[in-house]
């Protein structure tokens, strides 16, 4: 408060959240500090209250409770010293202090600023003689911008004075434009379960029927001052029960944010008697940007309990305790979270009895350890269903599902997760909603390096190496923390996106290829919530069916089919069924419409293969045709796509077939064909040189619908045709047609696919076709249909 000299207010971006009790100091210049030119001198009248003992003998220095103060750092090392007696206190009295700096009225919060890095401090007082220091705060918010000091503190001395010193942290910044405001008043704790801040003192959560075979209650309170901690009491004497606990902000009484503090549990099971607390069996925070968020604060868990035994002489105990406190960081514990009396909470307990059949199944031992298998099918031709639910945190799943019988050929397993949608006796644990299906069989000791490694007879890993499921899939191979190696099937994840791109986990489903046995298998599926943090109380089922392949020539290994292209449109049909694998859209990223970006089928994609001879004869070049057939219901109802592989054997020193060309001359892509309805640059026409770029397919659904099949036809613009340099003297050219399924949208596997190819009788190429806006073009001379 010293006679003002000269400083400014800044101007900065808009805070995030002031930085309290924040240690750094934000680099760079702020206006008023030394180095910059003497604006004008702004003063303001000056109470002399710049020490403790002036502040003590001046009535200009003496606060009123509950009545707010301005005033001004007006130059470098000023201190402002105020004096306020607390008069007769309330039962468990709290003083509460405000200070800071806040925009004026009608001015942007977001723009307003000021150099002062405002820091307060309460001290004691004895007969008017400053004491110790009570508690202290600053607000560093550099660049930010300012935040007010809000601090609360227990006290106990009737009529007693306390001094309050405000200054900048450094004292070398200083504000002549903007005042300070202060705040002092005296309030009895809202909280009115104090004390309950020991494990002795608890407050009792009284529980009553909830009307579904269960108990429920519910208490709450306020942490009022820094380091405040409330204990409550749970009677729980039922084993093999589930207590669902959430603690929140309580919705009857809102809070807006900022909040002083990010909220933390510990559950504890019963000690020895009802004043010790056992071990800590759940604890949760809530994140840090729930200080800031809009949204309701709420964390918790549901842990089944227990089997209690007493602990001689004490009789059972059968009291949880529940510790309720702000979030102190473990690795930087001398940080105390402050109080907040805006901030409610509420604690809410429910405990029901454990309905779920199927426990124990927390481990792939628990389910081998039945006496039979969860669900055993005959076939191929069985069905049937697993019926669970997520009960408790933490709750993983695992089911054997057993293949009864022997096959001599390739069979199918189809499996879908359906939630139930039946009535839960508790709301959903708070915490993301992110469950897993893995499917997995048995890897034999010893071969767990074979598995790790892809071995075709042990595990097939198909995703690409260092992605989530190569590193998943080889993690399981090697076995951990008493779990057999296990070769990865199947993976299914819930999408979380907001909003989700598959309600009720629709992409929970797969159809995998089961290879042939000499007896009975088992697959193991494990459905969990991803990290073990969340639970429902409500039923899930996964239904499994064992078909049989539809695809008779399907072998594993799958043998090349073989056939000879005649010449003509379509002469020559190759037909089979793709009835296994994800279909990808995308087959960079392997995903289809009906399954999420970290889906994952371990044996692949179903791809048939093709080695097709092409008795061409003597010629230059000669025209190929392709083109395929899907029944579908409609254009737009295609149930599957098709991606084609390409492969042409080259002769070379009087051999047909020197070596197989799969890419382009130039190195680049795969050689092969995927419909698409962008215009693109055909091999002879690179950039649109020739003619204006064009699709290179045409599709119509031929047929009367619904019984009808969708047709794609490889455009004349694309002059297919078939090099004269792949033809070996016999003039009997070779080339390999791999067909896999592409934006799969249905798990329906009798579904056929029918590619049709043939050349063109010589002299077939080139040739002459219309091009888009009608004029004639004629394809190069010389083919080179593989070149770029």
């Amino acid at each position: 408060m010293t006679r003002a000299v000269h400083g400014a207010r800044t101007f900065r971006t808009p805070p995030f959240l002031a930085g309290l009790l924040v240690t750094a100091l934000a680099g760079g210049c702020l206006k008023g500090e030394v180095g910059e030119l003497p604006p004008q001198v702004i003063t303001h009248p000056d109470p002399n209250c710049n020490t403790a003992p002036d502040a003590e003998a001046n009535t200009e220095c003496r606060l009123t409770l509950g009545q707010e103060v301005q005033e001004y750092i007006q130059q470098q090392g000023d201190q402002d010293w105020w004096v306020v007696n607390v008069g007769t206190l309330p039962p468990r009295a709290i003083v509460h202090v405000v200070a800071g700096y806040k925009p004026g009225s009608g001015q942007d919060a977001g723009s307003f600023n000021t150099a002062v890095n405002l820091q307060l401090n309460v001290l004691d007082s004895n007969n008017g003689t400053v004491g110790s220091n009570i508690i202290s705060a600053v607000d560093k918010h550099g660049s930010n911008s300012p935040g007010l000091l809000d601090v609360t503190f227990r006290y106990t001395r009737n009529n007693n004075d306390l001094f309050i010193l405000l200054q900048d942290d450094t004292g070398k910044k200083y504000d002549d434009l903007s005042p300070y405001s202060l705040m002092v008043e005296v309030i009895p704790d809202p909280d009115t379960n104090e004390p309950n801040d020991t494990v002795d003192t608890p407050t009792t959560i009284q529980l009553t029927s909830s009307g579904n075979g269960g108990v429920a209650g519910n208490s709450g309170g306020y942490l009022s001052t820094p380091g405040d901690v409330d204990y409550y009491s749970i009677d729980a004497p039922s084993p093999n029960s589930v207590m669902w606990i959430r603690v929140g902000e309580d919705p009857a009484a809102p809070s807006p944010p900022p909040h002083l503090y990010r909220l933390e549990y510990f559950l504890r099971a019963p000690g020895p008697t009802p004043a010790v607390a056992g071990p800590v069996i759940a604890t949760d925070s809530s994140s840090a940007g729930s200080q800031v968020s809009k949204s309701l604060v709420q964390i918790g868990t549901a842990r089944l309990l227990p089997a209690l035994v007493a602990v001689p002489p004490n009789p059972l105990n059968t009291k949880f305790t529940l510790e309720v406190r702000g979030y102190i960081d473990p690795n930087n514990q001398t940080v105390i979270p402050l109080g907040d009396l805006a901030f409610k909470y509420k604690v809410e307990v429910i405990i029901v009895p454990l309905q779920d059949p199927a426990e124990p199944n927390n481990t792939i031992a628990d389910a081998k350890a039945k006496a039979s298998p969860d669900l055993s099918l005959a076939g191929p031709g069985g069905s049937g269903n697993i019926k669970g639910r997520i009960s408790f945190v933490p709750d993983p799943d695992y089911y054997r599902v057993r293949l009864v019988g022997t096959t001599a050929g390739p069979t199918l397993l189809h499996y879908k997760v359906t939630p139930n949608g039946s009535t839960p006796r508790f709301p959903p644990v708070p915490g993301i909603q992110d469950r897993v299906l893995t499917v997995t069989t048995e890897v034999a000791a010893g071969q767990e390096g074979a598995c790790a490694a892809g071995d075709a007879g042990v595990c097939i890993i198909s995703a690409t190496r260092g992605s989530d499921s190569y590193l998943n899939a080889t993690s399981l191979c090697a076995g951990s923390g008493g779990s057999p190696p296990q070769c990865l099937q199947s993976a299914r994840y819930e999408n979380y996106n907001t909003p989700p791109q598959f309600l009720n986990i629709s992409n929970f489903e797969a159809v995998l290829q089961v290879p042939p046995s000499a007896g009975n298998v088992d697959y193991f599926f494990k459905f969990e919530d991803n990290g073990n943090n969340w639970a429902d109380d409500t039923d899930y089922t996964i239904a499994v069916d064992w078909m049989g392949e539809p695809d008779a020539p399907e072998a594993v290994p799958d043998p090349q089919r073989v056939a000879t292209m005649a010449a003509g449109v379509g002469s020559t049909p190759l037909t089979g069924y793709l009835s296994y694998g994800i279909g990808a859209t995308d087959t960079s990223l392997g995903i289809a419409p009906i399954t999420d970006t970290k889906d994952y089928d371990g044996r692949g994609d179903d791809v048939d293969t093709w080695a097709i001879d092409v008795p061409v004869g003597s010629v230059v070049d000669s025209r190929l045709f392709f083109q395929w057939r899907i029944p579908a219901t409609a254009l737009a109802n295609q149930p599957y796509d098709l991606g084609i592989r390409l492969g042409f054997c080259v002769p070379d020193g009087g051999v047909d077939c020197a070596s197989i060309q799969t890419r382009t001359q130039t190195g680049g892509s795969q050689l092969g064909l995927i419909y698409e309805t962008a215009p693109v640059t055909s091999w002879w026409n690179f950039g649109g040189a020739a003619t204006p770029l064009e699709p290179a397919y045409d599709r119509s659904y031929a047929g009367t619908a619904p019984t009808g099949e969708v047709l794609t036809v490889l455009r004349d613009y694309a002059c297919g045709c078939l090099e004269q340099r792949l033809v070996p003297p016999s003039g009997t050219a070779k080339m390999f047609v791999s067909v896999f399924p592409i934006n799969r949208q249905t798990w329906v596997t009798n579904i056929p696919y029918r590619v049709e190819a043939g050349y063109g009788a010589p002299p077939s190429y080139p040739y002459p076709f219309v091009a888009n806006g009608g004029a004639t073009v004629n394809c190069p001379a010389v083919c080179q249909f593989t070149k770029n």
